[in-house]
């Protein structure tokens, strides 16, 4: 056995020590003093509370698909050939009586859309072209309406041989889809600055009026 010596005496006890030698055999030591339980950390689920004044997001926009067409089906419908001067029928439709027509001397050509109604009052002859740019026939006439407004109109090529058996000098007509370009006064002599040129589109077509 080994010689302990007394350090320091009346200091506080550490634990519960007791005499071992005087204890009953068998006797268990005394169980420490049992620890404060610590509670499990509890979980709550967070609900997501609504957000006053906040707008809530739109809903994604659904996109809509237009239905495919339909091959094989119904044929387009047709156009009547009274639109195009009388198509392949080898004369001038009628215009229906009515209607409302531009002046002459309004026209201009950053106009799209317009609609004269006018007599023929000079048709000259069918001429030939030949230069680096092609061959070709052309015609010109000159239109006066009922307010005093006067033009020119050239026929090119496939037109020209269209419309020139079948228009006549002091009938009348109504005449649309025309393009407008600043005339030649060297070629013209018709007061307006501009002149008409009708393609194959042209809408010709002839008045009860003579």
């Amino acid at each position: 056995m080994l010689k302990v010596a007394v350090i320091q005496r009346d200091s506080e006890a550490i634990g519960k020590p007791c005499d071992v030698a005087s204890a009953p055999a068998g006797a268990a030591p005394p169980a420490a003093p049992p620890s404060a339980a610590v509670p499990p950390p509890q979980y709550q689920q967070q609900q997501q509370q609504p957000q006053f004044g906040a707008s809530a997001p739109a809903p994604a926009p659904q996109q809509s698909y237009a239905a495919p067409p339909m091959y094989g089906g119904s044929a387009a419908p047709s156009v009547p050939s009274s639109a195009f001067g009388g198509g392949g029928g080898g004369a001038i439709a009628k215009a229906e009586a009515g209607g409302t027509f531009q002046p002459i001397d309004s026209l201009n050509p950053y106009q799209n859309r317009w609609t004269i109604k006018a007599r023929i009052t000079s048709k000259g002859d069918m001429k030939s072209w030949n230069n680096a740019r092609g061959s070709g026939t052309l015609f010109k006439i000159e239109l006066l309406d009922d307010r005093g407004g006067e033009i020119a109109a050239c026929f090119f090529k496939e037109t020209a041989e269209k419309f020139y058996p079948l228009l006549e000098v002091n009938q009348v007509y109504t005449f649309a889809n025309g393009r407008l370009k600043v005339a030649n006064k060297q070629y013209s002599s018709c007061s307006s600055d501009y002149e008409i040129t009708f393609g194959n589109d042209a809408d010709i077509r002839l008045c009860a009026e003579v």
